[in-house]
């Protein structure tokens, strides 16, 4: 397929650096309020859960702080490259860097919502005498996900022998518009990959992003169908009431978790799509990468309004 001639927008060099900080600074702000939230105004028995909770927010956070000061990407899909405004973009060498950390603080927020939703499962188990679940279990179960769900950071890592100079790779591909525009600007730096130099590379990358899919989305599947499960069945371990609150608490749960996860993973495939068939335009997926950052906004706002402690406390 031959790629079409593409443009982006002046607006998004001076913008994007800009709308990056602001979003990461209200992140850190909001992340502030729900730590004192979750440590002051948590109940007694919501205090296990909450400690989960605050590993997520604080995974959240560190993706702002990646995304919104350390890298401060602009995107060029369809091409396979970023321009990077970043603190930590200085040439070739760091952009790549950048790159990693985008991936990694992206993997932690998934790790994170494993982990909650692990304990979660666990939790209710032992509540309920469904089963015996061992320390050693415990421990197994999560280094899977922490594994499977770090090895595409490490194809990220290797696929860095892909990476070309970014105003080569406009020049090959006869992106004259977009050559000029970085050729024109002062301090602007960037990164690009040939993905298929090495062809074994891509092969690679698919195969331990679809382990790591498969690993990780059925494994929070199969707590959330299990946990639900287990509570929608009477017991006599557990009083009635109480299983109705577990029941209303898993279901806060699953929509604090999802919702954030929406906003953050569908443009991710609308980026692997647009990258993959040529679509799209850079202007298009860099308005679609403003509306992916505010999921950590989102997802801090909406933990507050539905946790009735909290609520009631602001």
């Amino acid at each position: 397929i031959q790629m079409k001639l593409l443009n982006l927008d002046v607006f998004w060099l001076s913008f994007m650096p800009v709308y990056q900080h602001s979003i990461g600074a209200v992140t850190i702000i909001l992340s502030a309020i729900v730590a004192y939230l979750m440590l002051t105004k948590t109940p007694e028995y919501g205090r296990a859960l909450a400690r989960y909770l605050m590993l997520m927010q604080l995974s959240i956070l560190i993706v702002d702080i990646g995304w919104g000061f350390l890298v401060c990407p602009v995107f060029l899909f369809p091409l396979t490259a970023i321009l990077c405004n970043g603190v930590i973009c200085g040439n070739e060498a760091s952009g790549h860097t950048g790159v990693v950390v985008l991936f990694q603080c992206t993997v932690q927020v998934a790790i994170a919502m494993c982990v909650t939703l692990h304990y979660k499962y666990t939790t209710i188990a032992k509540m309920t005498s469904h089963r015996e679940i061992s320390t050693v279990e415990n421990v197994v179960v999560r280094i899977i996900f922490i594994v499977a769900l770090e090895m595409p950071v490490i194809g990220i890592i290797i696929a860095g022998a892909c990476q070309q100079d970014i105003q080569e790779l406009l020049s090959n591909e006869q992106q004259l518009p977009l050559l000029t525009l970085i050729n024109g600007a002062d301090n602007l730096h960037g990164v690009a990959y040939t993905i298929l130099r090495i062809i074994w590379i891509p092969i690679m990358l698919a195969v331990v992003v679809l382990v790591a899919i498969i690993i990780s989305v059925g494994g929070c599947v199969f707590f959330v169908v299990q946990t639900l499960r287990m509570l929608s069945m009477e017991t006599t371990s557990i009083s009635e009431r109480t299983r109705k609150l577990q029941q209303q608490m898993t279901y806060t749960l699953l929509m604090q978790l999802f919702m954030p996860l929406a906003i953050q993973v569908l443009p991710m495939i609308i980026y692997v799509i647009s990258m993959s068939l040529f679509l799209f335009t850079p202007d298009s997926m860099n308005f679609l990468l403003c509306i992916q950052l505010c999921h950590a906004s989102f997802h801090t706002v909406f933990l507050i309004l539905t946790t009735p402690s909290y609520r009631r406390a602001l």
